[in-house]
């Protein structure tokens, strides 16, 4: 059964809130100023897990219904001033590939601003998070690319934060 939410509609969709996460800064509030499209997910790991504010070790996620690169794109409603993106997954084994690209001022262009290999432990460290400095400018869109290491595994993210 294919989880995906591909039936032709839009795949921009309004994100849910959740609680914020103790000690761990908030950033944008996403819910009020972007909207949200994915390329796959599950039907009880919806990328509105990504922007609840659960972040850390246990928190919720985002997972994709297929296996392979899938991609999250944010397109904020009006550009923003962002300084880092930090992104955190949980994972058991395997390696992941992020990619961020960056589309900013009012273009649609995208210009990638790196790649970053988490890389996993079945019986060691399970998560990871990464900031990415962003170079001054501000923010029209950005794309996280997600490369697990075998076709057959599934994308995972916990949380992104957007910090200005």
């Amino acid at each position: 059964m294919n989880d995906d939410r591909d039936s032709g509609a839009s795949p921009w969709r309004p994100i849910v809130r959740g609680r914020a996460a103790v000690g761990v800064p908030a950033g944008l509030d996403v819910v009020d100023v972007a909207r949200v499209s994915v390329s796959s997910e599950q039907a009880c790991f919806p990328i509105d897990s990504v922007f609840d504010r659960q972040r850390g070790p246990g928190g919720s996620r985002w997972i994709a219904s297929s296996g392979g690169e899938q991609t999250v794109l944010v397109a904020f409603d009006e550009p923003q001033d962002i300084r880092s993106i930090v992104v955190e997954s949980e994972h058991r084994g395997g390696m992941t590939q992020l990619t961020l690209d960056l589309a900013v001022g009012d273009g649609e262009a995208f210009e990638e601003l790196g790649s970053r290999a988490f890389a996993f432990r079945p019986y060691g460290p399970s998560f990871r998070s990464e900031t990415w400095r962003l170079p001054p400018g501000v923010v029209k869109q950005v794309r996280i690319r997600v490369t697990p290491a075998t076709p057959a595994e599934r994308a995972c993210l916990t949380s992104v934060v957007f910090l200005a």
